[in-house]
């Protein structure tokens, strides 16, 4: 994600299949393709909605707007969003309050790391850290207790 900030400094190792992230030569685009994020907060680029959606299918060349435009209404289907969001698609996303944020990220990913104040709590199978959370930490936040 910080690849593109001019001096970002990065220490220590993020391993993935036993391979580190950081390495020089590692090919982003297919690391983008294998993570995804979701941050306690809303975090979108500052961009519409739309370009939000479409970042990572023109970093992997569709630029085709009618396939683009239908993609991108489909996913937002998919993720219970796009009665939300389709008024507003090409409205600066940072303008846009999106509810049920911790629903949307169990619908949508297979692994969850959990991280509170910049340290990982908890990380796992997403459907383990969503109904049976290993930490108190990780259930009081998914259960509205704490955050």
């Amino acid at each position: 994600m910080n690849d593109p900030i001019p001096r970002t400094r990065v220490e220590g190792q993020v391993l993935m299949d036993g391979v580190d992230i950081y390495a020089l030569g590692t090919d982003v685009v297919n690391l983008r393709r294998r993570v995804g994020m979701l941050f306690q907060r809303p975090n979108p680029f500052p961009q519409s909605v739309f370009d939000n959606v479409a970042f990572g299918l023109r970093v992997l060349g569709l630029h085709h707007q009618k396939n683009l435009n239908g993609i991108v209404e489909q996913s937002l289907r998919d993720i219970g969003l796009w009665d939300e969001v389709k008024d507003n698609l090409r409205q600066n996303a940072l303008n846009l309050s999106l509810g049920q944020q911790l629903q949307q990220a169990a619908r949508v990913s297979d692994w969850t790391g959990f991280f509170w104040l910049e340290e990982l709590v908890e990380f796992g199978p997403t459907e383990v850290i969503f109904t049976r959370p290993a930490q108190k930490l990780t259930e009081d936040y998914i259960t509205g207790r704490a955050g």
